[in-house]
């Protein structure tokens, strides 16, 4: 209780209840972001806002996808032509890969990929309306037939809410014959779509980029500009709500501050301490919130593991910011809280 009242008296308590309700608001925004992110995937059927469309030249062409020459992750799509009321895909990726939610089961793993096995992940919706001998049990195991070919189903995807991955069908690329079809690939590696080609084993295999504005980047634009507007918009709260914070905390310690000046303690070393004290405030208070809310998504299974890795990172960059726009709050009052006591002349009594 005496701890509670000195905490009143010199503002620390209100300074701790502000900035954890600050982190609460850049925590809530940060996960909003990683959500949204992870909607318009799923909306867009796991197409990402790099990805293109291509069609071999030569329709009949079948490549080796492990041997692409790139040194940037990527996931490449066959779009097969079933005629199912689903939608079939064969995938390949290479390094990390976005894993969508999983209601059972597991997603890919690289160990899935060219090791002649048949593996499918389908959408939570696969199987409702298809024939029953197209998705069927066998020895306490499920199993998916396309295309002739019978795949052991390791994994059902979806979200809590409706979106195109329910009705989505996904088979290891290597257990799929040659398709003429299209392919989709998610990328940051755009040479490969300006040069309208392909490096395999340092051989060039011309393709035909296809232009499709519903798997491009035009139709996350506006979202884009959105995200990039609630970011700003946050920043400065971080940047103003900082410099009112540090105001206020120091104001109501100016007192203590004049004091052990007359004492004899230089100003810049007591500046100093309570620079060391405002921060450390700051950083418990946005630790526990991070942490907290870190701890309870992971538990809770509201965000999967790559995602939770993306809010971790947003995490620890909101801090550097929050202590950046901390600092130099503090930099700005320590001149403006030093000059009246210098202006009272050198005498300490």
């Amino acid at each position: 209780m005496k701890k509670l009242k000195q905490w009143l008296r010199d503002g620390s308590l209100w300074l701790i209840i502000l900035y954890l309700l600050l982190s609460i608001l850049v925590v809530t925004a940060n996960y909003y972001q990683i959500k949204q992110e992870e909607m318009n995937l799923l909306t867009r059927g796991l197409y990402n806002s790099t990805s293109f469309t291509f069609a071999f030249q030569n329709s009949s062409l079948s490549i080796d996808w492990k041997k692409l020459d790139t040194d940037k992750p990527y996931t490449v799509f066959n779009e097969l032509d079933t005629k199912q009321k689903y939608e079939d895909r064969a995938i390949y990726f290479n390094e990390k890969t976005f894993v969508p939610p999983m209601v059972s089961g597991r997603y890919f793993t690289a160990t899935d990929f060219y090791t002649g096995q048949r593996f499918a992940v389908l959408g939570q919706e696969v199987g409702e309306s298809v024939r029953k001998e197209d998705v069927f049990e066998k020895n306490g195991k499920e199993y998916f037939r396309l295309a002739g070919k019978t795949f052991e189903v390791i994994g059902r995807m979806g979200a809590s809410y409706p979106s195109e991955v329910d009705e989505l069908a996904l088979v290891n690329m290597d257990a799929i014959d040659n398709h003429p079809n299209l392919y989709v690939m998610n990328t940051k590696d755009n040479k490969m779509k300006q040069d309208q080609a392909l490096s395999v084993n340092q051989n060039s295999i011309p393709i035909q980029v296809i232009d499709r504005t519903d798997h491009g980047a035009q139709r996350y634009l506006s979202t884009d500009s959105y995200q990039k507007g609630i970011l700003i918009f946050i920043a400065g709260i971080l940047m103003i709500t900082s410099l009112l914070f540090n105001q206020y905390w120091f104001n109501k310690r100016k007192n203590e501050i004049c004091i052990l000046w007359q004492h004899g303690i230089p100003l810049r070393k007591v500046y100093k301490r309570m620079t060391v004290q405002y921060l450390l405030l700051v950083s418990i208070c946005y630790g526990l919130v991070s942490l907290g809310s870190s701890f309870l998504f992971a538990v809770w299974g509201e965000i999967t593991v790559d995602s939770l890795r993306s809010y971790v990172s947003q995490l620890l960059i909101a801090y550097g910011l929050i202590l950046l726009f901390s600092l130099l709050s503090i930099w700005v009052l320590k001149g403006i809280g030093l000059k009246p006591i210098d202006e009272k002349g050198t005498s300490r009594s």
